[in-house]
């Protein structure tokens, strides 16, 4: 399971340079779900003063205290006001005016604040560090809340065989939400639950039609691929190499990146194209990933690349062949070591074709 993690981090982390900051899917950060799972109070609120300095050590050592109107108690016992402590590595600042869903917990739990003059001065403390931050503006508001509630009601359920099914639905639905981070953070649910979020074939088709759906970022769609892929729903070459031809121009970097991760004859085919049509920025992208092992398909365009005029797109031909490392290949970064016009494209071919005679 950790090294399918570790896959699937990669896949959706090379997309992260083309899509816009609030569509990236972090792992290892807490998800809208597992914030309402630990929380003991959650509301909807206003803050009115966010004090990182206050006559309190432990607010001075970056813990600042904040203090926030109730505008609406989703989970606990309802409240006018709260004042909380937060807490984390980087815990999330908070400005005066802004509205905001708060996850928070008693202070009283956390021993390290426990112990400090915080306690009975102030009764909550959250968690949410600065990527677990959750604004809420006019546009966002409906989505996050409604989120949440959905999620609170799943953790109220008392029978564990429907907990698990109205998980199961809800994350599926937020896969689909048109908020960015809404839809991150149930693809870290999805990823992260692995056989504690069951898939069937009978959610194929839903799936499958959300994979289609330009709304949804293409991080979260081609992280919805890796994993029907990993749990052998669906045969993705196909849809990996459509990714590929579909992408948007500021999408198209990060793509032809990702799907080295998941190399096959069509994903060559695809890759190969965008050698021929696409911006050198592309190109150059599209000539790393072809350099997944044994890809002969790729050593004659890799090859035609190497007399472009662009040196970038000539360096990155040279990694694409060395990844390959086939024999084919290395006698096409011989040949550019001996006889390219060209003395840096000489020295980087003779470098690739020694890291691959060391390689044995």
């Amino acid at each position: 399971m950790a090294i399918w993690l570790a896959l699937t981090a990669f896949t959706v982390a090379a997309l992260t340079t083309a899509v816009p900051a609030g569509a990236h899917v972090v792992y290892g950060t807490p998800s809208l779900h597992d914030l309402a799972r630990d929380a003991d109070l959650v509301v909807r609120a206003r803050i009115t003063a966010a004090r990182p300095n206050t006559d309190l050590p432990e607010t001075r050592a970056g813990r600042p205290v904040v203090e926030a109107v109730v505008l609406e108690t989703l989970h606990g016992e309802p409240v006018r006001r709260v004042t909380f402590a937060a807490h984390g590595h980087g815990p999330a600042e908070y400005h005066n005016g802004e509205e905001a869903l708060i996850f928070l917990g008693r202070l009283d739990r956390v021993p390290e604040l426990a112990a400090t003059p915080l306690q009975g001065r102030v009764e909550w403390v959250s968690v949410q560090e600065t990527t677990d931050k959750i604004p809420l503006s006019p546009r966002t508001r409906a989505a996050w809340v409604e989120a949440a509630r959905g999620y609170l009601r799943v953790e109220a359920m008392a029978d564990p065989a429907g907990r698990r099914a109205a998980l199961r639905d809800t994350t599926l639905t937020l896969l689909a939400s048109p908020e960015p981070r809404l839809a991150a953070s149930a693809l870290r649910d999805l990823v992260g639950a692995g056989g504690g979020l069951p898939l069937t074939p009978a959610d194929v088709p839903r799936l499958e039609a959300l994979l289609d759906r330009d709304a949804v970022p293409i991080a979260v769609r081609m992280g919805v691929l890796a994993e029907l892929e990993h749990r052998g729903l669906i045969a993705a070459p196909r849809r990996w190499a459509g990714f590929v031809a579909r992408a948007r121009r500021a999408d198209l970097v990060a793509v032809v990146r990702a799907v080295a991760a998941h190399p096959s004859p069509e994903v060559t085919a695809a890759l190969v194209r965008v050698l021929k049509t696409a911006a050198p920025d592309a190109v150059a992208a599209a000539a790393v990933s072809l350099g997944t092992p044994a890809n002969g398909d790729a050593v004659a365009p890799l090859t035609r690349l190497l007399a472009r005029d662009d040196v970038r797109l000539r360096f990155a031909a040279i990694r694409g062949l060395g990844g390959i490392g086939t024999a084919e290949a290395l006698e096409s970064l011989r040949t550019a070591a001996a006889t390219h016009p060209d003395a840096e494209t000489r020295r980087r071919a003779r470098a690739e074709v020694t890291i691959i005679d060391r390689q044995g």
